[in-house]
């Protein structure tokens, strides 16, 4: 086995950890094999520091933007034990992304995520449908999972990454309408399907200098809304029902920190856990703080910005669509479904 051949298949066995992970916690017919999701725990972790001295000894680290923000998160760390994970999840991407190409990155992944979604829509043709009742719908069928929105979530996600071409997208658009338009009531999923190949063709012949600042626009937009909704502005309220009352679960969660302190540096755990947080920037606020926050947003927004002088519009469009998803799903700190980690530290690194 060849040295480069190494850091992909620890790619692939630390994402199929990953995988295994959310398969083994959140199918209904899986979650009950707690002995199985300690070991698959185990094994995800230890792969991930497997990817990481594979990457210390592999070539040498230098001093850069990079590290200062590991050494920043570091000292967070002990103010909040939930900026561990960040760090060391953080460490596994910008591994991956120093050793593994980008072609073998996207193979790995797609298989995986992949293999994900199969195990949950075989899980439920073996053992029956599951259902969440949703006060619009109805039983709408939930694929394994016990929220509706879950499911979508992965398929969305296999959407963005499986290619940036758009023939490739027509066809798996296809598939989908033709598997799931009967079972699938999720807006956003319709509405992710169409804005990414549109961003696709959009980018492609139009150079959006300053879309860089779509992340900062996201995250003080999500902030704004939250507390116009606090102080009854009527369009925060409509832009609220508009997005099945998000805005308004993460006013009742932001209200239950306790003080500044935890604002800025976080609350382990996210405030009320009894209550959907679906907007990532502010799930992002509730579990590592602001100042933890700042930092993500700032490395997308110079990622997006290194993609524009590249003119590599592919990956903008993909990372763009994976933001604005961002806005109604709370996937921006999902360390295995947020493929964007790897786009972001491969393209912060100034050689590239």
């Amino acid at each position: 086995m060849s040295n480069k051949t190494y850091p992909v298949l620890l790619c692939f066995l630390w994402t199929l950890f990953g995988v295994s992970k959310i398969a083994f916690t959140y199918n209904i017919y899986l979650s009950s094999y707690i002995d199985i999701l300690t070991i698959v725990n185990f094994l995800f972790v230890f792969m991930g520091a497997g990817i990481i001295t594979f990457r210390l000894l592999s070539k040498p680290v230098s001093f850069n933007a990079q590290i200062f923000v590991f050494f920043v998160l570091l000292l967070l760390s002990l103010l909040n034990n939930s900026i561990f994970a960040l760090i060391f999840n953080f460490l596994v991407w910008y591994s991956i992304a120093e050793i593994v190409p980008i072609k073998s990155f996207r193979f790995v992944y797609i298989i995986n995520i992949g293999l994900l979604i199969g195990v949950f829509y075989i899980s439920v043709k073996l053992n029956g449908d599951t259902y969440y009742f949703d006060l619009r719908y109805g039983d709408v069928k939930s694929f394994g999972f016990e929220n509706a929105n879950s499911f979508p979530q992965l398929l969305i996600i296999f959407y963005l990454i499986f290619s940036t071409k758009i023939r490739h997208l027509f066809m798996l658009f296809l598939v989908y309408l033709l598997v799931f338009i009967d079972d699938i009531y999720t807006k956003s999923f319709y509405v992710i399907l169409v804005i990414y190949p549109c961003l696709l063709l959009l980018f492609k012949y139009y150079r959006c200098r300053y879309l860089y600042l779509l992340p900062v626009m996201l995250f003080l937009g999500s902030i704004l809304f939250v507390y116009m909704y606090a102080s009854n502005i009527p369009i925060a309220i409509k832009v609220d029902q508009i997005f099945s009352y998000r805005i308004s679960f993460s006013n009742i969660i932001l209200s239950s920190i306790p003080n500044l302190y935890y604002l800025f540096f976080g609350l382990s755990g996210g405030g009320d856990e009894q209550l959907p947080m679906d907007l990532s920037y502010m799930a992002i606020i509730f579990t590592f703080g602001l100042i933890p926050s700042l930092i993500i947003i700032l490395m997308y927004t110079r990622t997006l910005k290194s993609l524009i002088i590249k003119y590599d519009y592919g990956i903008l469009a993909l990372c763009t669509t994976f933001l604005l998803y961002a806005f109604v799903e709370n996937i921006l700190i999902s360390f295995i479904l947020n493929p964007t980690f790897y786009y972001v530290f491969y393209y912060l690194n100034s050689k590239r």
